[in-house]
């Protein structure tokens, strides 16, 4: 959908910015994401607006690596 273009490229430039803990992943770099989005010029409603669909896509990326370390 159109409206999710800008997350969907906000979230390719950030997926790999984690928070390290003991066992891996635990969480996504806050501020690479909003550097990407002032990169982007994004207004304070965009912003937010992208941080939602962004933290829900690294919520799945983040199951999925999780999986794959089980498996």
């Amino acid at each position: 959908m159109d409206e999710n273009v800008i997350a969907v490229k906000v979230f390719g430039l950030v997926k790999d910015q984690h928070i390290m803990g003991f066992g891996g992943p635990v969480s996504l770099n806050f501020s690479a994401v909003f550097d990407v989005m002032r990169m982007f010029e994004m207004s304070a409603k965009e912003q937010r607006a992208c941080m939602g669909k962004v933290l829900k896509a690294y919520g799945l990326y983040l199951d999925k690596i999780r999986q794959k370390k089980e498996s």
